[in-house]
């Protein structure tokens, strides 16, 4: 069964405690997702100061720019600390964990008949970089430096399979692929708007469908429920397990 333990991360910083492991990245400190305590315990306000003081000696050991916790799988928020979340200005985010059996796999739209799927290679690297640069300014341009140093580590260590969706020549697409022994986790998925609904997509996931038949594996990603890729994957096979809640806010200037 594939949980949000298998979900890839890069991190160089573990901390675990009876009540929490904090999961961090001293390169990347502006990357709450990478900089997180992840609770074992739904917290009373009370507990969650206790927890932001003890989040105080990461965000200075790390420098980082965000408090970032992560609920217990399949753990709502009661109303108590919704109110407390609200009151101390966080932003909360819930994670749909999807999984897919190749076999399930149900096309939405015809695949575009002459886009070109082939994993991003040392020559096609600027490209795929430039892409992800270009799409990440549009959606979270805080991040994008860090974004881009993040896909960089992961060519350089084949840490993932890179996919570049390529159309004439030119990159228009691209996602991400971590292998491991759970399956093929999807991440990084996107194509350019002016190449959106003309079955691009579709041809990334079919060669994902075709390496997870090679390994015998079942394909996962990790969607956020605002996001209305959501129906997409639901009808396309995917199914609705585990559920995460998140909530961070940006560190004080005068922290």
């Amino acid at each position: 069964m594939i949980t949000f333990n298998d979900i890839h991360h890069w991190i160089d910083c573990v901390d675990e405690t009876e009540y929490f492991t904090f999961i961090g990245n001293s390169q990347l400190p502006q990357t709450y997702t990478l900089n997180i305590m992840e609770l074992e315990i739904v917290p009373l306000t009370e507990e969650l100061n206790l927890l932001e003081s003890i989040f105080d000696d990461y965000i200075e050991e790390l420098n980082l720019s965000y408090y970032s916790f992560a609920l217990p799988p399949n753990e709502g928020i009661p109303e108590d600390l919704q109110t407390t979340l609200s009151q101390k200005q966080y932003g909360v985010a819930i994670n749909q964990l999807m999984v897919l059996s190749p076999s399930n796999f149900q096309p939405t739209r015809y695949s575009h008949p002459t886009v070109q799927v082939q994993p991003i290679t040392a020559a096609t690297l600027s490209q795929y970089l430039s892409l992800n640069n270009h799409i990440y300014r549009e959606i979270a341009p805080d991040y994008v430096d860090e974004k881009i140093k993040e896909l960089t580590y992961y060519f350089e260590n084949q840490e993932a399979i890179q996919l570049g969706a390529f159309l004439d020549n030119r990159l228009v697409g691209s996602m991400d692929i971590f292998p491991s022994s759970a399956g093929l986790e999807i991440d990084n998925f996107s194509v350019l708007d002016a190449y959106q609904h003309q079955g691009i997509g579709q041809k990334m996931q079919e060669w994902v469908i075709d390496e997870a038949q090679k390994r015998h594996c079942p394909i996962f990603l990790l969607a956020d429920v605002d996001d209305t890729a959501i129906e997409m994957y639901k009808r396309q096979g995917y199914q609705l397990t585990d559920y995460q809640i998140s909530f961070n806010k940006k560190v004080d200037s005068n922290h």
